[in-house]
């Protein structure tokens, strides 16, 4: 399956840089640039949707039976990796280098091209080894570094236009602080002034790993966190006070459950760093603009909503759906102890974090008065939202058969 949407946004991505910076930059900040911003955007999906890619195939035992051997089902598995990526890394290097500065020769975009897939199979490689050694004992890590680069990302879209200055005085790696060295973007930004050997050795590497190292095993399903032992008397004092007794059900499966889903965690949790990334681009503002900063993220969760809710119905488990389908419950009822379940497991944590950052920011007065109407506004666009969003019943259909559909645009609007 190609990823149409993904390759359409890196694309766009990739050709608004470009645009952007041809004029001002030179050939080894130029590239250091846009082989940060293709690194960035091919992290993402490999943290996420196309983690499987690098993992143990659960059909792997009925390919076995078939007349291949082990070491032709590895090379077809590495090879399937190896388009992908390069297929994703190249709808963002493509436009870059199709505007990239007039000055540049065909070999020098071709270059560039070349040392952007190596950077994107070298990013792989490393993630296929670090969970060929870790297993599966490091999925809350994954998450958090995935939502850290997604900061990362929109942080770059608001302020790395600030930085074009400060590239345009490099000429080269040494220009610079000593930690640019390190960075994986400089290896291979490295190749458009002729040094290509760096580059060369850590793409042969990374194929080599690729086809060498085993596939990481599956992971194993996630397990209760220190979040839901913090909320275990909220969850029970809701459900003594505020949840009736014929919405009981839902609010437990999707309270107790829905966090232990896999996919709804990679799809959604990494977009909470988009609050993180605004607060820190606005770290060095002070008084009402830092007050007004922090009023935009306590009423900011809302606009999250519509991805968490759409994921609801999500489940790896879906084959259990008549469960919910037989049980005599009314529809409105199972909406509406999903909705007060999102409410206290997704909204509260959400909302303590940003609390403690107001307090932390502008003071507890600023804080208090502000995160009870917040919270009272997400609490209100909940049921509007989830009429829209939520297609099915919680916990009931397989993540690859979502129904979307809504406008984004206006629903987040």
């Amino acid at each position: 399956a190609i990823p149409v949407a993904p390759l359409v946004v890196h694309g766009a991505v990739g050709a608004l840089a470009a645009l952007l910076v041809r004029d001002s930059l030179g050939p080894f900040p130029f590239a250091l640039a846009l082989l940060s911003l293709t690194a960035a955007l091919v992290a993402l999906p490999l943290l996420g949707d196309l983690a499987p890619l690098l993992r143990a195939d659960p059909a792997e035992e009925w390919i076995a039976t078939q007349p291949v051997t082990r070491r032709e089902i590895r090379l077809a598995r590495s090879l399937v990796a190896i388009a992908v990526v390069a297929g994703l890394a190249a709808s963002s290097l493509l436009p870059a280098a199709i505007f990239a500065p007039h000055d540049w020769s065909l070999l020098d975009r071709a270059v560039f091209v070349g040392a952007g897939l190596g950077l994107a199979l070298t990013l792989a490689a490393a993630l296929l080894a670090t969970l060929s050694v870790l297993g599966g004992r490091a999925e809350s890590a994954l998450v958090l570094v995935q939502t850290l680069l997604f900061a990362g990302v929109v942080i770059g879209a608001l302020v790395g236009l600030r930085s074009v200055p400060a590239l345009a005085r490099l000429t080269g790696p040494h220009d610079g602080p000593a930690w640019l060295t390190l960075l994986p973007s400089t290896w291979f930004a490295r190749a458009v002034t002729g040094e290509i050997g760096a580059a060369l050795a850590a793409t042969a590497t990374a194929i080599g790993l690729l086809v060498v190292v085993p596939s990481a095993p599956a992971p194993g399903p996630l397990r209760r966190g220190a979040l839901a032992l913090v909320l275990t008397p909220i969850h029970a004092l809701a459900v003594r006070t505020w949840v009736r007794r014929e919405e009981r059900a839902s609010f437990e499966l999707v309270a107790r459950l829905l966090p232990l889903e896999r996919d709804v965690v990679l799809r959604t949790y990494p977009l909470v760093g988009i609050p993180l990334a605004f607060l820190a681009a606005g770290a060095k503002s002070g008084g009402a603009e830092r007050e007004a900063l922090l009023a935009l993220l306590l009423f900011a969760p809302p606009v999250w909503m519509p991805v968490l809710l759409v994921h609801i119905p999500a489940t790896a488990s879906h084959g259990a759906r008549w469960l919910l389908d037989g049980a005599p419950l009314d529809r409105a009822h199972i909406a509406a102890g999903a909705r007060k379940a999102v409410f206290v497991r997704f909204l509260l944590p959400l909302y303590a974090v940003l609390f403690g950052l107001a307090v932390w920011q502008a003071g507890p007065s600023f804080a208090t008065r502000l995160v009870i109407p917040a919270a009272l506004v997400a609490w209100l666009t909940i049921e509007p939202l989830y009429e829209r969003c939520v297609r099915d019943l919680p916990l009931s259909r397989s993540p690859d058969d979502l129904l979307v559909e809504m406008d984004w645009t206006g629903a987040m609007i």
